[in-house]
């Protein structure tokens, strides 16, 4: 319709909000390719209404929304480019020294390229510089679901690193955010997420008590958002996650002392990684 009103070939700010929009959507649905098609015909409309060379917000998004498919499709190499040049273009904007929610964004989508990469710890420096400008800008001692994504962020950088101490640290102080903002006893996504991975280092501590716990509580939390019902898509998904999650748990301690697999290492680091928030 915008494409029929403006022109099909004349780049339109409209015409650009509803191919990033139908991008996003596709990405949504795991229609990789599509998203793909989508986000790049939107940058390339971008560019021509703003100046291919001139930094500006909806370049910026752009950018860092195709780096994210980029990313999702493996394109690594092409998700780091794009994350790069956003990260860049956000700081000629806002200010290289200055803490924004968008350059906090960026350090973070830069962060899950570097854990699909494997580069860890690049990958920790990205999420710590993320999650400090957040609290820059939200404030230090206030919850904000920007600082709580980025604790989960963090902690699942430390449990790729084995250090599980740490990582559960991470996980609990965004438990306890995330519950400060939604409500103690309050069903919620994010609260789910958070159980969730709260569970999975505990497992991984062999602490199996506090394991079943936080996954029960995961597992109850989640039927209350999304219904009680089986055939829910969201439930299977979940559950696959965890067991995907337990097979490389015992194949680890079978190994122990041997040469690492890393096939299997790879397939730790997807899981983490589609834990992984996007900012």
């Amino acid at each position: 319709m915008k494409q029929a009103i403006h022109g099909h070939d004349k780049p339109h700010p409209d015409i650009v909000s509803s191919l990033n929009n139908l991008g996003l959507v596709y990405k949504a649905m795991g229609k990789l390719d599509k998203a793909q098609e989508k986000l790049e015909l939107s940058l390339e409309m971008c560019r021509a209404i703003h100046g291919s060379g001139k930094p500006h917000p909806s370049i910026a998004t752009s950018l860092s929304n195709l780096g994210n498919v980029y990313r999702r499709l493996d394109k690594l190499d092409k998700a780091l480019e794009k994350h790069k040049e956003s990260l860049k273009m956000r700081r000629s904007i806002h200010g290289y020294g200055k803490p924004h929610p968008a350059i906090a964004s960026s350090l973070s989508n830069l962060g899950a390229v570097y854990l699909r990469m494997r580069k860890l710890n690049k990958e920790l420096e990205m999420y710590d510089r993320g999650l400090e400008m957040f609290r820059a800008v939200h404030g230090r001692s206030k919850s904000h679901p920007d600082i709580a994504s980025s604790l989960a962020n963090v902690g699942n950088v430390y449990e790729a690193m084995d250090k599980l101490d740490k990582a559960l640290e991470m996980h609990e102080q965004s438990l306890e955010m995330r519950r400060a903002i939604y409500g103690n006893g309050k069903a919620h996504p994010g609260i789910v997420a958070s159980l969730f991975n709260v569970g999975l280092v505990h497992f991984r501590q062999e602490n199996l008590n506090q394991a079943d716990d936080s996954f029960e509580k995961s597992l109850e939390t989640l039927r209350t958002v999304h219904g009680r019902s089986s055939q829910d898509p969201l439930i299977p998904a979940e559950l696959s996650s965890f067991n995907a999650y337990i097979e490389y748990c015992k194949w680890d301690e079978a190994s122990a002392g041997r040469e690492s697999n890393t096939e299997t290492d790879e397939a730790r680091d997807d899981e983490l990684s589609n834990r992984t928030v996007e900012n």
